[in-house]
């Protein structure tokens, strides 16, 4: 006799009910949101303002140095942009070539990992590194990894048995049984 388990029953997750406002206080909530929203884009319009007033007082040597910040930052930025776009694309040709080739780091060094682009999105094409591993295979063949899978067995197969010798197994322990005996 076999025991069924007692059916369990998924937990309904109970939500609050809803709340209910009534007109007059949904309206001055609104209201109080207008009112935000007003202040908040006439202190963006200040904000504004305000920097450009300081940018015109600012001397020539001020604006030079705010110029040099800026570029400082750009570069700064496109330095470790390129950085990280030349540690993903090695990741990746790295993780393409993984089953292909005998050893992954060989397609890093070999392939020139500039001819990919890194998308704004951080994404990188995958069939443009596929497809030129596969032509770095058909260049280099050395370079595939070997995909035959070991078929034999450890004893390495039956051995050939010279004329006038026993075969392995009881035909050997009948031999040496009638050598024993005699």
């Amino acid at each position: 006799m076999t025991e069924q388990a007692p059916e369990q029953q998924p937990e309904q997750q109970q939500t609050p009910p809803a709340q209910t406002f009534d007109a007059d206080y949904v309206a001055k909530l609104r209201q109080e949101a207008a009112k935000y929203r007003t202040d908040a884009k006439a202190n963006a319009d200040a904000a504004k303002r305000l920097a450009e007033l300081e940018a015109s007082s600012q001397s020539d040597t001020e604006k030079a140095i705010a110029k040099a910040r800026q570029e400082a930052d750009a570069s700064a930025r496109a330095e470790l942009t390129a950085a990280f776009n030349r540690r993903l694309l090695t990741s990746e040709v790295r993780a393409a070539a993984g089953g292909k080739l005998n050893d992954p780091a060989d397609a890093v060094r070999l392939l020139d990992l500039d001819s990919f682009e890194v998308g704004a999105d951080g994404e990188v094409d995958a069939q443009a590194i596929s497809k030129a591993i596969d032509e770095l295979i058909a260049t280099k063949p050395y370079l595939a990894a070997d995909t035959r899978r070991f078929q034999g067995g450890a004893d390495g197969g039956p051995r050939p048995v010279a004329p006038g010798e026993p075969r392995p197994g009881e035909d050997r322990l009948t031999a040496a049984l009638r050598q024993y005996i005699k």
